[in-house]
């Protein structure tokens, strides 16, 4: 059905019906934290929370690296974005998602200049081919 906490008019029930309340529906912020954990099993060794390359580290274009090159990234946005608008608050939407993406926007930056330092062309195919953040857009 859908989250409905007693709201009477109903605006809750249809952000849960958009996907967006729930964990547990297509859209929820549970589904982006899964998006995050694949993206981080499919790097295996060579995730780390500190921007650097290891020695084996190769370009990741399998699994949702197809798709963009930061899947753990967008996993954690669309989370963020889904929290921001289950709150309903401009003010909580800013602090919970317009801020963190800012941060997260200047992590890809740092990351891409050391994988562009690291394998040169390979990388810079990969980009040219593969989007940053959201599919198709940037």
């Amino acid at each position: 059905m859908g989250l409905r906490l007693g709201a009477e008019d109903g605006a809750l029930e249809h952000v849960s019906r958009c996907g967006v309340a729930e964990a547990g529906e297509p859209g929820g912020a549970g589904y982006w934290a899964d998006m995050r954990t694949v993206a981080i099993v499919t790097l295996g060794k060579a995730f780390s929370v500190n921007v650097a390359i290891r020695s084996a580290q190769k370009v990741q274009r399998a699994g949702l690296y197809r798709i963009v090159r930061h899947p753990s990234y967008l996993g954690m946005e669309l989370g963020f974005l889904a929290i921001g608008l289950w709150t309903r608050n401009w003010a909580c939407l800013v602090w919970v998602f317009v801020l963190p993406t800012l941060a997260i926007l200047y992590r890809i930056h740092v990351e891409e200049a050391a994988l562009r330092e690291a394998f040169g062309e390979e990388y810079a195919d990969y980009s040219r081919v593969t989007k940053r953040l959201f599919p198709g857009v940037y």
